[in-house]
């Protein structure tokens, strides 16, 4: 529901550690997802696995200024 909730309304709040930032997000490109994906299945194992059980594509939500 997070995905939808993101689609519905982009515009996000990221802390990280005291600075806050208004970004919007936005779905991964094509060339975006072939670079990131590989990333995250190292970082999260588990996402491979994730994949596999399903037909649709994970979401990769980029979020930017």
């Amino acid at each position: 529901m997070w995905y939808l909730n993101l689609k519905a309304n982009p515009k996000v709040q990221v802390q990280i550690k005291k600075e806050v930032l208004d970004l919007t997000a936005r779905d991964a490109t094509d060339e975006e997802r072939a670079e990131y994906w590989p990333q995250l299945v190292t970082m999260y194992p588990s996402y491979q696995d994730y994949q596999s059980w399903t037909d649709r594509t994970i979401p990769i939500v980029v979020c930017e200024p």
